[in-house]
């Protein structure tokens, strides 16, 4: 989605360089527009991630589907069969931030998910369901770009934890000059995920170093 957006962009008289921003979910998104796109001229990851599925709470399953990957068309069923089964016995005692947290993170890869989170359901494809966050893996797209990078890191981020300090990590191809981490921290009032109170504080950096990278 973003190509189009850039072209577009770029077709305009009015506008000069181009940066990308991407909040949350996005900010693991746009890891590969930023390696793949041509046009871009800087990329803000507030904050970043590399891969989903080590970052879902129960692990287990999620490494019952990947071991399944690959594997003949029956095993892959019984695994399914007992992903699902286990979901389902496992739902009426779940606390209702731990069913919140699984519809929530969900729904953005299931329309089906969405539905039944609207329906106070459980995935009925439980299995499915962790199966279709398998790709979203962008270890070899970090390693590829090639534009200044500035990825934010929330103290205490329940959703991505320390996955924006590892995928700073990754950032391989750019010289130490193009590159910036900056930890938002509670003392700062810019904790958690997507710093929900601290807006104004994350924002004043991110602009701050856009003014420096686009002028």
């Amino acid at each position: 989605m973003v190509g189009p957006v850039l072209d577009a962009v770029r077709q305009r008289s009015d506008v000069g360089r181009v940066a990308l921003i991407g909040i949350s979910f996005g900010g693991m998104l746009c890891a590969r527009a930023a390696a793949a796109l041509s046009g871009l001229d800087a990329v803000v990851f507030e904050p970043a991630a590399w891969s989903f599925a080590p970052l879902w709470g129960d692990q287990t399953s999620m490494a019952a589907v990947q071991r399944s990957q690959g594997a003949g068309s029956r095993e892959q069923q019984q695994v399914r069969r007992q992903v699902n089964a286990g979901l389902q016995a496992a739902w009426p005692s779940l606390s209702p931030t731990e069913r919140f947290q699984i519809h929530k993170r969900g729904e953005i890869f299931s329309r089906q998910v969405l539905l039944e989170a609207r329906a106070g359901q459980p995935p009925s494809d439980y299995y499915g369901l962790l199966e279709a966050m398998l790709p979203f893996d962008f270890r070899s797209d970090w390693q590829r770009i090639r534009i200044p990078s500035l990825v934010l890191a929330n103290q205490g981020d329940w959703a991505f934890a320390d996955q924006s300090e590892q995928a700073f990590a990754l950032l391989t191809a750019l010289p130490p000059s193009q590159r910036r981490l900056v930890r938002l921290t509670a003392a700062e009032g810019a904790s958690l995920h997507d710093q929900p109170v601290g807006a104004q504080v994350a924002e004043e950096i991110v602009f701050d170093w856009l003014d420096e990278q686009l002028r």
